[in-house]
């Protein structure tokens, strides 16, 4: 029987992690030397350069990365748990059979997930799916396992049982595309602003050329614009961790639980 697997679209989008990893680390070099070497040619410091270049990088291979990784990580799965419990209630709901359709769809992802799936082989269907909940670690998912749980005892129409856990799935999948396009969007209005800062610090030592070695004389001057750059540093990382921050992930899913759970108290 055909398999429906319309929720996949976005698993052939992704390019390969050595590419992408190289790439990042490529910006890192490059966005680590412009900094120094606006640095350094407003100041002429070549001591605080080096160890601006130090910092720099320390800053990006270490802070900045790390927390990429956790986002990509994190940002990777909910779309794949999304796809998963889609599929897996939509072949469902034509094969009849839940260990049927989980081998089905064995076959339609790749990568760390793939491997997850094939490591479940000869586990009864209630445990392949349980074994997922540490990996997808998503309340999406655990109320996914539930409703699985009640349809191999119960029976019943998957699609009627399923609605609103679609619903709620594809609500999730769009609000994190739009948490990421705002995220991505005030980070490039965060550049743009301390871009201008920084050709205006350039600006104004042009403008000041005659006066530039007396003011490189000055002890308090290398210091105080590497504090500047350091401050521009702290207010990035403050502003990377709101872009890979998806706690609202699992929040929104809990407040719905609770929700459902005081409806239920109320019945009662």
């Amino acid at each position: 029987m055909k398999k429906l697997n319309i929720f996949k679209k976005k698993e052939g989008s992704k390019t390969s992690s050595k590419e992408g990893t190289r790439n990042r680390f490529i910006y890192y070099i490059l966005l680590s030397l412009v900094l120094t070497a606006i640095y350094f040619y407003t100041t002429r410091h070549i001591i605080f350069s080096l160890v601006l270049l130090v910092i720099n990088l320390l800053f990006f291979f270490l802070l900045v990365e790390k927390k990429y990784l956790q986002y990509f990580e994190k940002n990777r799965r909910t779309h794949e748990c999304i796809s998963f419990v889609n599929n897996y209630i939509l072949n469902l709901s034509i094969t009849q059979s839940p260990t049927s359709t989980f081998e089905q769809l064995k076959d339609s992802y790749s990568g760390r997930f793939k491997e997850e799936l094939d490591n479940l082989s000869g586990l009864e269907i209630e445990a392949q799916l349980e074994s997922l909940r540490s990996y997808f670690n998503l309340n999406l998912y655990d109320f996914f396992v539930k409703m699985m749980h009640q349809y191999i005892f119960n029976g019943g129409d998957i699609l009627n049982i399923s609605q609103m856990l679609i619903f709620d799935s594809r609500r999730l999948e769009a609000t994190l595309d739009d948490f990421n396009a705002v995220a991505k969007r005030k980070l490039i209005e965060f550049a743009t602003l301390w871009g201008i800062t920084i050709i205006i610090l350039v600006v104004v030592q042009l403008s000041l050329s005659m006066f530039y070695e007396t003011i490189l004389e000055m002890s308090f001057y290398s210091g105080a614009i590497f504090g500047f750059f350091v401050v521009f540093l702290v207010f990035l990382y403050l502003i990377l961790l709101q872009r890979f921050n998806l706690s609202f992930i699992n929040k929104n899913m809990e407040a719905k639980s609770n929700e459902q759970v005081k409806r239920e108290d109320s019945k009662a």
